[in-house]
This record gives structure tokens, sequence and C-alpha cells, in this order.
């Protein structure tokens, strides 16, 4: 084993450029040599399908890990060496705007949605005072009091939680929300469904 390389590390070496990354792209990890985490979601972004990509992307930012204008900065650079996913990746960038960080798989898959039926982007994470609370809709159009929520089996089962969410639902609709449940489901075996329920919900939104 040669020096400086941790027994049972697997090293990848980039074939697209056979020369020493930049600087900008490289960190340490307990005194071992990494790439940064804005370059590692470059590197793997011709991997990744879309909505797979599109999450790992958030979640890294929701972390802390990565800074979408580090990142905005970094593709720019490196846009002329033609790495696979690049465009793709800066398509995703793009349309996220200043929006709050997306917080799972299902979300990313709703949000490509969104973007793909061509209405108006909604707000992510937004918060509705209604009746006696505040609630959080995973993306809205307030304009319109028009919501999505991202429902995943874990987290709504029970007899309690139904009992809440119905409650929930309840107060949003009395001061005239309406909101529009989603689940992974839906969004993988009825994609066209979930679009019509986005295009006619946000529609007035335009």
């Amino acid at each position: 084993m040669g020096a400086g390389r941790a027994e049972g590390a697997i090293v990848r070496r980039d074939r697209a450029s056979r020369k020493a990354l930049d600087r900008a792209d490289r960190t340490t990890l307990d005194g071992i040599p990494i790439t940064t985490p804005v370059r590692t979601l470059i590197d793997i972004a011709g991997r990744l399908e879309d909505h797979r990509l599109l999450s790992v992307m958030e979640d890294l930012i929701r972390r802390g890990l990565v800074d979408p204008e580090r990142l905005r900065a970094r593709l720019h650079a490196l846009r002329r060496s033609g790495r696979p996913g690049g465009g793709r990746l800066e398509a995703l960038v793009a349309e996220r705007g200043n929006g709050r960080p997306l917080e799972s798989a299902l979300e990313a898959l709703v949000w490509q949605l969104i973007v793909e039926t061509g209405v108006p982007l909604p707000e992510r994470q937004h918060w509705v005072t209604a009746g006696e609370g505040r609630y959080r809709l995973d993306f809205a159009w307030p304009d319109i009091k028009f919501g999505i929520e991202c429902e995943g089996y874990a987290f709504h089962a029970g007899r309690d939680r139904w009992g809440k969410d119905r409650g929930r639902l309840a107060d949003l609709g009395s001061i005239g929300w309406r909101v529009v449940p989603v689940t992974w489901e839906a969004c993988t075996r009825r994609r066209d469904r979930v679009a019509r329920w986005i295009k006619t919900g946000a529609s007035t939104a335009a």
C-alpha cells in the first residue's frame, strides 16, 4: 500500500482530467485529501437521474455542505471540461432560485413535476397561521391560497397522526386554503394525474 492511502479506501481518478485538481476543489478530512462536496456533486451528476440528483443537491444544501452560489461558480468554471451531467446540474440550480432547500426525495419528485408543468414556481416550506395553529406547507402559492403537501406513509400513519392531519386541513380550509396531498406512489405511478392536479390548482396564479 502506498504512503498516505488509508487501508480499505477506494481511490478513483478522474479520467476526464489527468492533471491535479484545482485548489478550489480540494479539501481534507482527518488529514486525508478529498474533493470538496461541491466538486463531488459535480462529478457524480452524470450518474444520477434528475430527481435523484436534485434530491442529493438539496440535501447537501440543507446540511450546509454546499452553497448554491459556490456551486454555480464552480459549474461555470468547469463548463468547458464537458463533464457529464454538468448542464443538467446547472439547470437544476437555476430552477431552484433562492428557494429553501427541499427536505426529501418525494419533495424533489414533486418539485421536478412542478417545473415541468410550467406553472409559476411556488414558495418552498411556506408557513401559514390558521385557527390555533401555524402550519408549514411543502409548496405554496400564497396569492391564491393553494398548496401541495408531500405525504409519506410513515409520517402520517396512526390514528393520532391522522386526526391531527384532518384538523390541520380543516384549519387551513377555514381560511380559504386548498391543499392537495401527494404521495410517492402517485408521483411514480400516476405522474400525469399529479401533473394535472398541479396545473389545475396553480393555473390561476399565472
